[in-house]
Formats: C-alpha cells, structure tokens, sequence
C-alpha cells in the first residue's frame, strides 16, 4: 500500500494554493490513475512520491517503509521506483542498452534477460542507438524496459503519452497492459486526459481543488465523465 498524507503550498493561476492529499493506494499488480486539470498539483504529488520535492507537512510510506516523515526521508535510489516523465525521460549520453542497465547492479546486469526484454518491447535493433536517434514512442518503451528490468516495485508515469500521436499511444496502452500483467507491475499515473484512464487504469483518485478526492473504479469513474460531458 502506498500511503501519503502530505501538504504543500504550490503555485496556480489564482496564486499560492494549499495541495492536501489523503489516500491510501493500492499496489498490488493495479494500475491507479491520477486525474486532474492542468494546475491543481498533479506532477508536484508525482514529485514528492519520487522524492524530487519535499513536502511542506506530512508523510509517504509503501508497504510498510517510511520514505518520508517530517523527520527523515528516504533517499531516491533507496525506494526502487521506476519513473518515466513527459516526453524523453532518458539519458541522452547513453544508448538504449545502457540506459535500461544503468540502474542494475553489475550482478543484477549478469541475470537481466536483456535481449528478451528488447525483443518484447520491438528495440532489438536499436540497443546502440541514442535517445534523440529515436522518435518518442521509441523512448517511452525504453523507459518502461528500464523501469522492468530493474524490478520496480512501484512505477510512476507522469503525462507518459503526451505528445505522442493517436496510433503509437494506442500501442503503448496495449503493450503496456500486457507488461502490466506478464510482470504484476505497479502502476501509478498521472495524467489530464480520459483517454488514459480509460485504457490502463483499474482506479482513479481525482485532484479537485487541490484536494485529492477518494478513490473510485476506472468504470465509475467513467460514468460520472460521461453524465458530466452529457450535462454541458
């Protein structure tokens, strides 16, 4: 179980804003989604789980272990996520091969089904390529390799699709579940658009007004998106 209960003043249209969150998700082989209109806080929440930023109050824990407290906090590379940003979350510097290594160990790197992995994910020939060699679909399946071979326990996506066109993010959604399920990966993401979470998502906790709002399932969430369209 991920659980946070934080608090941060964030900036927004109106000025400072108080970002509350209060929720405990579930990490057992789900996808959740984080839904919210540009500027009530989504990527700052997407931050702090990760431990970029701090929160001003308050404490993170997943399955049992305090990564923050008001008292210490958990190094980065301590908490075993996977993250992958909007748009090209790699390092440049390095090829495919060694930016799905890099994080490895050199005995995790010996045990690493490499050339599996890239074969699974269509990037076989393009293991000694470089990040800007590749178009973006390209470089978010590197990063979600990456996030599979280092055995994530929890993987963020923040806005993974954006600006990515309507084919390959449809087979991204689609390789992506078949990972999901093949791995019993964790999936924690942040997005603004339905499209995500109609296609990946098991639950959704929506950001309103800052506030995250309790969870509900990906089809009530549906529901309540399509009364809501209905009635404008």
């Amino acid at each position: 179980m991920l659980n946070l209960s934080l608090s941060k003043l964030i900036r927004s249209e109106k000025g400072q804003e108080l970002l509350q969150v209060e929720a405990s998700i579930a990490t057992d082989g789900v996808v959740s989604g984080i839904y919210g209109a540009s500027g009530q806080g989504k990527s700052t929440l997407f931050n702090m789980i990760v431990g970029i930023t701090k929160p001003d109050q308050g404490t993170i824990s997943f399955n049992g272990v305090d990564w923050h407290t008001d008292h210490s906090r958990l190094p980065i590379q301590k908490r075993n996520i996977g993250y992958i940003f909007q748009g090209n979350s790699l390092f440049q510097h390095f090829t495919v091969k060694k930016n799905i290594l890099y994080a490895l160990s050199k005995e995790e790197q010996k045990s690493c089904d490499l050339n599996g992995l890239l074969e699974q994910l269509g990037l076989s020939n393009l293991k000694d390529q470089y990040p800007h060699q590749l178009s973006g679909g390209q470089c978010q399946r590197v990063a979600i390799a990456r996030a599979i071979a280092q055995k994530a326990e929890l993987i963020l996506m923040d806005e993974p699709f954006t600006g990515l066109d309507i084919k390959t993010k449809h087979r991204l959604y689609k390789e992506l579940k078949t990972f999901k399920d093949e791995h019993n990966l964790t999936i924690l993401m942040i997005t603004h658009d339905v499209n995500d979470i109609y296609a990946l998502c098991d639950q959704v906790y929506e950001l309103e007004n800052h506030k995250l709002l309790p969870g509900i399932s990906a089809s009530e969430f549906r529901i309540k998106t399509e009364r809501m369209i209905n009635q404008l």
